[in-house]
């Protein structure tokens, strides 16, 4: 599929039940009936970055900072372990102060207690840092470079360099880590020509996991004021995700749910086979505001939402880890 199709699909608002219903035969194919739940634990709220769309940018006052300990890390992910997760996802913001040899520590103790693999999603470090975590157990790690283009990306990422985010990717790559990237839909200033740029570099690039998320304004930050972009052309991306790169893993992420409980399934029927549960504390939970969130509430009650959706699509929970196959 070359560019000058990927355009044509991503303005076509017609052409989304024929791509989706490909991408959902594409998935059955490659992955079969079967979704993977993630864990997830977000540990800190603290961060550096400015980027326009997040709302745990350093200047949000809104936002209450929080940091778990690392033994309410290790607790919370001996929970999702003992629930039957099989991979625990250690999430924060681009953390200032974030006690290095702490998580590596902690990784270190979660993989020796529980039958897991560990995902790190904690931005943009030097190599050195991501080997000492590779080293102490960490298997993935998702760092999604949210614009293939340049001068997109600058405009979002205020102080940010879109040189040091593919560096951190190639790094990440070399040493061993299933890599998980993606983008955001319904960037202010994105055209079909950007969405297709992304689309062509999860097509190039080995991902492992490529998470294709809307826009979801929050309070506090410069595009606040913004709607959310069509959810048929997020499915669209998503869909074209799954066609050029079949053997990668796709959430139907969080962000989805606010367009209603229905758009996870929708999300995977057009190619996602991927869920992620929150196992933060219910107290730190509400402080995590990426966007603003339509969370059923609970652990619990997002595990049986979950659970009816699966049943109503017809798909099983995966019993392993989930590990990427796209490189192997």
């Amino acid at each position: 599929m070359d560019e000058r199709e990927i355009i044509r699909l991503l303005d076509d608002a017609e052409a989304t039940a024929g791509l989706c219903a490909r991408a959902d035969r594409e998935r059955r194919r490659v992955h079969g009936d079967v979704v993977h739940l993630r864990a997830i634990v977000e540990f800190s709220n603290r961060c550096v970055g400015r980027c326009a769309y997040c709302g745990l940018r350093c200047d949000n006052d809104l936002v209450s900072r929080y940091d778990l300990s690392w033994e309410t890390v290790i607790e919370r992910a001996g929970c999702a372990a003992a629930d039957g997760f099989r991979t625990i996802v250690l999430q924060s913001g681009e953390h200032p102060g974030l006690d290095v040899e702490g998580l590596g520590q902690t990784v270190a103790a979660i993989k020796e207690r529980f039958d897991v693999a560990v995902t790190l999603s904690v931005g943009e470090w030097p190599r050195e840092v991501y080997r000492a975590w590779r080293e102490a157990g960490a298997d993935r790690y998702l760092l999604k470079l949210e614009a293939a283009d340049r001068e997109l990306y600058g405009t979002l990422h205020p102080g940010m360099s879109w040189e040091n985010r593919r560096r951190c990717i190639d790094d990440l790559l070399a040493l061993g880590y299933e890599t998980g990237s993606g983008n955001i839909v319904g960037l202010p200033g994105q055209t079909a020509e950007h969405l297709a740029a992304d689309i062509l570099d999860w097509a190039r690039t080995p991902y492992d996991m490529i998470s294709v998320s809307p826009l979801i304004p929050a309070a506090g930050t410069p595009l606040g004021d913004l709607d959310p972009p069509p959810i048929d052309r997020v499915l669209r991306v998503l869909a074209l995700g799954r066609l050029v790169a079949p053997g990668a893993h796709m959430p139907s992420t969080t962000a989805m749910c606010v367009y209603g409980r229905q758009a996870r399934a929708r999300a995977m029927r057009s190619g996602a086979n991927v869920i992620m549960i929150d196992y933060t504390p219910r107290e730190a939970a509400a402080a995590y505001e990426i966007y603003e969130r339509a969370a059923c509430g609970s652990t619990e009650s997002c595990r049986e939402c979950t659970a009816a959706t699966l049943d109503e699509l017809g798909l099983s929970v995966g019993r392993g880890r989930g590990g990427g196959i796209r490189r192997r």
